[in-house]
């Protein structure tokens, strides 16, 4: 009897709305509105509250109405979403005129479910690091909401706490219609990252020769350094002859070709050219004579192949390496 009466008096203020709602369509949204409208009250009285409550929100969301209001809380009771059917029986009511037999109904349906509604208090625990979340039903909880009583719809309620280094930690409550709950938060244990298995050795394919050891020679180990010696000598007897040259064209610039009376930038150009030009000769003949030595230990340590032997050479005229090879 008690849902007979409660469903009239839904429906009373939905039918003296519909008539309305035809008449003020006055634009295309209001006409939206009451097609979305209609199609909710069709869903609803099929049983269909998920839908019906989408279409009523449509219809509000394209032309307010606190009637319309009074439908989306109807579906929302029935859905179990307390938490919300509260808010929009509170906002049907502020929306109708004083005196209106619909304000103080909203009014007495939002007071009834308030005293419905469970309450859940959650705390964080203190040794939880920066950076720790908390998701009450795949939704953030306000950091500022922790250590207060917060309504909550009453039914499963799953907890789930995440904090950086640590594996995630979910805690399931079942809440009683007008129950008060308080919960402690622990974060969970330290993460263990795995670490990839080393893939299996290959089968050995079989008759499969075995592979012959490789080994080094001590003097192709020798040659490889004294080789890389000489062509860092090679390198810096070659920019060092750059700048030599570099030099001797500012000399030439301040320096009389006749007297060789030079300025200071003159004598200066002169006196580095000098020792750059120095530089460069040893470092072109160090690094000729390395780069030769180096390349006679790698080619004789190979008794397999002909040897090729890079010959340094040196005369007035410069420097520079040469190969020999033997049969």
């Amino acid at each position: 009897m008690r849902a007979l009466i409660f469903a009239a008096l839904v429906l009373a203020p939905t039918l003296a709305a519909t008539p309305a709602r035809a008449q003020a369509a006055s634009s295309s949204a209001s006409a939206q509105a009451e097609k979305v409208f209609k199609e909710g009250r069709a869903a609803a009285n099929a049983g269909d509250f998920t839908t019906a409550r989408a279409r009523f929100l449509d219809s509000e969301r394209l032309d307010p109405a606190p009637g319309t209001l009074l439908n989306v809380a109807d579906c929302e009771v029935h859905l179990g979403m307390l938490v919300a059917a509260r808010e929009h029986f509170e906002l049907a009511a502020s929306g109708f005129p004083r005196g209106d037999n619909r304000r103080a109904w909203a009014a007495s349906q939002a007071a009834q479910l308030d005293k419905r509604l469970a309450h859940l208090t959650l705390r964080l625990s203190p040794d939880a690091p920066a950076g720790t979340t908390v998701n009450e039903g795949g939704a953030a909880v306000d950091p500022a909401s922790l250590g207060h009583a917060v309504a909550v719809d009453p039914g499963k309620v799953e907890i789930m706490v995440t904090a950086p280094g640590r594996a995630p930690k979910t805690t399931t409550l079942a809440l009683g219609e007008g129950q008060s709950v308080e919960q402690s938060l622990a974060v969970g244990d330290p993460a263990v990252a795995s670490e990839p298995a080393p893939p299996a050795p290959a089968p050995p394919e079989a008759n499969a020769p075995a592979a012959a050891p490789t080994t080094t020679h001590p003097y192709r180990t020798l040659g490889y350094a004294i080789g890389g010696l000489g062509g860092a000598g090679l390198v810096v007897g070659s920019v060092a002859g750059i700048l030599a040259l570099g030099k001797a064209s500012t000399m030439k610039s301040h320096c009389n070709t006749t007297t060789w009376a030079c300025d200071a930038q003159g004598e200066d150009a002169a006196s580095s050219g000098g020792t750059l030009a120095i530089v460069s000769d040893v470092g072109l003949i160090a690094g000729a004579v390395l780069a030769g030595a180096g390349a006679y230990f790698i080619f004789s340590s190979r008794d397999d192949t002909p040897s090729a032997v890079l010959v340094p050479y040196a005369d007035p005229h410069g420097a520079g390496a040469a190969f020999s090879r033997s049969f």
